[in-house]
């Protein structure tokens, strides 16, 4: 059955990384652009900018423009950090079609999905909207949003862009498996106590839910990598990744929804 438009750019967010280049090349150039951009990952940034929302609102300050452009500027920003992510691996030659960003998901430049040109406005059309938003808030908060996009802007030119990137420069397997695990583990460990302080309503408790795809991630890390994908894996070789990935997403809506009810019933604060 066809799927309308909408649906299949509602589609590039949802579930994980589709490997399928001539499936993708006959899409629309919404939809060919949005899973070029690997939109499947953007929901987290998207999940800050509403939680940033719901904890403005439950303080009386939430700003229905502010929202908006924050909600933008983030997945704007996340959106532009994939494409260049994959135009510097590709022209310096880290793409190669046996390194694992060639195999767990269409690459847009090496598929020849998207061309060079069209990628580059692409990103020069992501870049103005940021530029436009950054305009926004710093005439509005001043030196702060600055300082915040300065940062932001660095890591994303450091990351990608610098004669040494630093995605070039790793932990190692073991320590970036330790790292992530303990990261899991201490979004967890961090939620009583701003319960107790109040900071939260008790309605945070709800993240509880995802605890058994939280066990799940931390099991996976602590053990080898396999050999092989499993029948009908989809993300290969993004095993860990993927574990993760539907974790944190699961946490970041019980967590959103906990803000929404502690947003609507703010005395239930200790």
């Amino acid at each position: 059955m066809k799927r309308s438009r909408p649906a299949l750019w509602l589609g590039a967010f949802t579930g994980f990384y589709r490997p399928g280049v001539e499936e993708i090349r006959a899409l629309d150039p919404v939809s060919k652009f949005l899973y070029a951009g690997r939109s499947v990952i953007l929901v987290i940034s998207a999940q800050a900018a509403i939680a940033a929302g719901l904890l403005a609102a439950a303080d009386r300050r939430f700003d229905p423009i502010d929202f908006a452009l924050v909600l933008a500027g983030f997945v704007a920003a996340h959106l532009l950090s994939n494409l260049s992510n994959d135009y510097f691996g590709y022209v310096r030659g880290h793409d190669t079609p046996d390194s694992p960003r060639m195999r767990y998901t269409v690459h847009p430049l090496a598929s020849g999905v998207i061309e060079p040109r069209a990628l580059v406005t692409g990103v020069a059309i992501l870049a103005a909207l940021g530029l436009g938003i950054l305009a926004y808030f710093v005439l509005e908060r001043g030196g702060l949003a600055v300082a915040f996009a300065a940062a932001g802007i660095a890591l994303l030119l450091l990351y990608d862009a610098a004669p040494v990137p630093l995605k070039s420069i790793g932990l190692g397997e073991r320590a970036a498996r330790g790292l992530n695990a303990a990261t899991v583990l201490l979004i967890y460990a961090v939620i009583a106590p701003l319960i107790a302080w109040g900071r939260l309503t008790p309605f945070a408790v709800l993240v509880a839910f995802a605890l058994p795809r939280a066990a799940r991630a931390v099991a996976l890390m602590a053990r080898p990598r396999q050999a092989l994908a499993p029948p009908g894996f989809v993300g290969w070789p993004l095993w860990v990744h993927r574990a993760c990935l539907e974790h944190n997403r699961l946490f970041g809506w019980l967590y959103i929804l906990g803000l929404a009810a502690g947003a609507a019933w703010p005395e239930a604060r200790a």
